[in-house]
């Protein structure tokens, strides 16, 4: 018996059975721990979906372009929830547009937010603003050129390659009364 005992010592002792044993025992304290966790474990979150309107918007990051009184550029970046489709993002991005410049005292109250459409023409994406204006708008030239510069600027930084102002579905000659609308598109 003796003899046995020894060579069972011996065995033991060697480095690649105790490495062996050490793997086993991992292996066996993976086993169990696992089993252990499982009753432990949450059950997956669940998420309801909202209206289709609600999961066609996106998060993302827009570009609003101010221009100031002596006709500095002032970007502004603010993150809104925008419809996916490009006609509706863009009436979105103008819709901020309109609340930021109002709050400063820009946009007049009788000037309605446009109606807002963006089509493809010679590889180009064109967006083209209709104002709705049953009367005339009386603002002074600063103030319309403030506005006028901040829609196309702001336009043109959100992914649109060209701008057309019109005035109750038609070209104008001036946007306002006082700044001149190029009238090619």
């Amino acid at each position: 018996m003796q003899l046995r005992s020894e060579a069972f010592k011996r065995a033991v002792t060697k480095p690649h059975v105790l490495l062996a044993l050490l793997a086993l025992l991992s292996a066996l304290g993976y086993l169990f721990g696992n089993m252990v966790n499982v009753s432990r474990r949450t059950k997956p979150p669940v998420v309801e979906l909202t209206s289709a309107v609600e999961d066609a918007a996106i998060t993302s990051e827009i570009r609003l372009v101010l221009y100031d009184s002596t006709g500095l550029e002032r970007p502004m970046f603010l993150t809104v929830r925008l419809p996916e489709s490009e006609t509706e993002r863009l009436h979105g991005i103008v819709e901020a547009l309109r609340g930021e410049l109002f709050r400063r005292g820009v946009w007049p109250d009788a000037l309605p937010l446009p109606l807002v459409f963006v089509e493809q023409l010679e590889g180009r994406r064109v967006a083209v603003l209709d104002f709705d204006l049953p009367a005339p708008v009386a603002v002074p030239v600063g103030v319309e050129l403030q506005l006028l510069r901040s829609i196309e600027a702001t336009v043109l930084a959100n992914d649109i390659d060209r701008v057309r102002i019109l005035t109750n579905g038609t070209p104008r000659a001036t946007f306002l009364g006082h700044i001149a609308l190029p009238q090619a598109l």
